[in-house]
């Protein structure tokens, strides 16, 4: 396999199906093992993409192992784009990888997202929120805090507020 092969791989497969083959979900693993070995900035749009709905978490888990190796500012543009993807999967993996890479301007797509239905959606941005801290974050929270039902949430908004 070379990058060109691993690219087109991304581009043809996209997300990954709950209905996958046990073949095509091997084959995502090796495209992944291969990127492990030899990253390219250039696969990270498609990688961010292809986050699933966590029917396959171990293809997911590695997807953002692997993006953890690039630089924030590698990373930045398309975590920007990922926080605001329309696929509730996408943002929640995105948030989830923001707190590897903790930024102020992902304050307000975090922020949007605690307000979303999906307590998954609202957890994964309370926790990003955390590593990213400050002032800023913590009236977040404040403001949050009274219309969260879920007392997992509610106890992270508590812990950013009291911080």
């Amino acid at each position: 396999m070379n990058e060109e092969q691993a690219i087109a791989f991304l581009q043809e497969h996209g997300t990954l199906s709950e209905h996958a083959s046990e073949a095509l979900i091997a084959a995502w693993v090796g495209v992944i093992d291969f990127l492990m070995r030899n990253p390219s900035k250039r696969c990270i749009p498609l990688l961010i993409s292809a986050f699933g709905e966590g029917a396959h978490m171990e293809v997911d888990t590695s997807i953002q192992t692997l993006l953890r190796k690039f630089p924030l500012e590698d990373m930045y543009p398309h975590l920007k784009a990922g926080l605001n993807d329309e696929r509730s999967a996408v943002r929640q993996w995105c948030a989830d990888t923001v707190q590897y890479f903790p930024h102020p301007d992902f304050v307000p797509d975090l922020q949007r997202m605690l307000q979303e239905e999906d307590v998954l959606s609202r957890h994964e941005s309370v926790v990003a929120l955390a590593k990213i801290k400050g002032e800023k974050v913590k009236h977040i929270a404040a403001l949050a805090l009274p219309g969260e039902v879920d007392e997992e949430v509610r106890s992270l908004l508590l812990e950013l507020v009291d911080d």
